[in-house]
C-alpha cells in the first residue's frame, strides 16, 4: 500500500475508539474517530474516508440507518457494522435495503481477528 487505507470510526463509546484505533492505527491505518453518525453526515465531504466502521446501536441513530445515508450521500468505500446481534441478519438486511455492508463482526469478537479480517478487507476491495 502507497498511500494508508484511511478508516473513520464511528462509536459513542471512548473506550471502544481509543483501542479500536490504536489498532487499526498499528495495522497500518489512517484513523479518524467520530462519536455519532448524525456529526458524521453533517460534515461528511471529500476526501471521503476508504472505509467507515460504526457500531450498529448508537444513541442518535441506528448503525443501519447511518450506512443508509453515507449510500445516498454516494459513499463507495467500505462499510463494516460492530453488533452484538445475529450477524448473518443484518447483512440480509443491509443488502435488501440496498445498503451492501462489507462486513459485520460481533464487537465481543476476539479484537486482533477482526483487525486482520478488516486489512484482508482493505486490500481486497479497495481500488489501487
Amino acid at each position: 500500500m502507497n498511500k494508508k487505507t484511511s478508516i473513520l470510526l464511528v462509536d459513542s463509546e471512548e473506550c471502544i475508539r481509543s483501542v479500536y484505533s490504536e489498532l487499526l492505527k498499528d495495522a497500518g491505518f489512517e484513523v479518524q474517530t467520530a462519536v455519532s453518525g448524525r456529526d458524521v453526515l453533517h460534515n461528511f465531504t471529500e476526501p471521503y474516508p476508504d472505509m467507515v466502521i460504526t457500531d450498529v446501536i448508537n444513541p442518535d441513530m441506528n448503525g443501519l440507518y447511518f450506512a443508509g445515508a453515507l449510500r445516498k450521500l454516494r459513499y463507495t468505500g467500505l462499510i463494516i457494522i460492530f453488533s452484538g446481534e445475529e450477524k448473518e441478519e443484518l447483512v440480509d438486511l443491509s443488502k435488501k435495503l440496498g445498503i451492501n455492508v462489507s462486513a459485520v463482526f460481533e464487537k465481543t469478537a476476539d479484537i486482533n481477528k477482526m483487525i486482520k479480517e478488516i486489512v484482508n478487507l482493505a486490500q481486497v476491495e479497495q481500488p489501487a
